[in-house]
Parts: structure tokens; C-alpha cells; sequence
């Protein structure tokens, strides 16, 4: 059971940061820059901060408060890209994509592993490897990412 909620985390936060990663990447969504008001931890012990701030939109001027990224530090000022709906801001950029996709590299690095150990097939055990050593390194990008901004 614990196993399936895992994947099912993985999985939701795999395409939560894809979605992301494309906001950041300016493919939808308006550019602006992202006054972060608030930051509050979250209500368990692991659970991240919680941020809010003040989105100005670049082509008009008009602000509105939206949910911040949650590694983003109170009274700081980012470039930001508010999605469609008007409620959420990620950070815009190349910085803002590495950052979104840590857990979509990890969710990849699990399968292939899980492919190599599965199959030990010379051939697919190397392509695994390969693919697993990839997502590893996507992986760190994107927490080092996180920590830069």
C-alpha cells in the first residue's frame, strides 16, 4: 500500500513539475516580476514552506497576489510567470525549469532502475544505467537549482 501512495506522489509531482517547468519556460502563462509577501512553514514537520506574494504583470502593470514557489525568501523580488488562472507564479526562466523538475528526474532515475534490476539484461542494464545515471544528474540540477534561487 505505502509503496503505491509513493508512486502515486512521484507520479503527481513528476507532471506537477512538468507543468511547471513549461510555465517557467515562458510556453503559457504572462511574465512578470513576483514580490513574495509571506513565507510560513507548513503545518508538519516535512511539510515546505507556504508562500504568498504580489504578481505584476509586465504588460500592464496590474498587481495581483498569487501563490509563490515554496524555496522563494520573503521580501524578495524574482522574475516570475503567472499561469492562465491568475492564482500561482513560478520562477520564469532557465533556473526556474531545472528547479521545477527534481521530482520528474527522480521518478525517472526510480524507473530505470527498477528496469534494470527487473530485466539484467546486458543491453537493457546498460541503457538503464545510462538512462538512471541522467535522471541522477537532473535530479541534483534541479535541487542545486532550488537552493541557487
Amino acid at each position: 500500500m505505502s509503496a503505491t501512495l509513493a508512486a502515486g506522489f512521484l507520479g503527481y509531482q513528476a507532471v506537477k513539475g512538468l507543468v511547471d517547468a513549461a510555465l517557467s519556460a515562458g510556453l503559457f502563462g504572462e511574465p512578470g516580476t513576483l514580490l513574495v509577501t509571506e513565507c510560513r512553514s507548513g503545518g508538519g514537520r516535512r511539510s515546505p514552506q507556504i508562500c504568498t506574494g504580489a504578481f505584476t504583470y509586465a504588460s500592464t502593470g496590474e498587481q495581483v497576489m498569487v501563490k509563490a514557489f515554496s524555496w522563494a525568501e520573503s521580501s524578495a523580488i524574482y522574475p516570475a510567470q503567472i499561469n492562465a488562472d491568475g492564482d500561482r507564479a513560478v520562477l520564469r526562466g532557465v533556473l526556474g525549469v531545472a528547479a521545477s523538475l527534481p521530482y520528474f528526474w527522480f521518478l525517472v532515475a526510480l524507473g530505470s532502475g527498477g528496469l534494470w534490476i527487473w530485466y539484467l539484461d546486458e543491453l537493457v542494464g546498460r541503457l538503464a544505467a545510462a538512462v538512471c545515471l541522467v535522471a541522477a544528474a537532473g535530479f541534483m540540477v534541479g535541487l542545486f537549482a532550488m537552493a541557487a534561487s
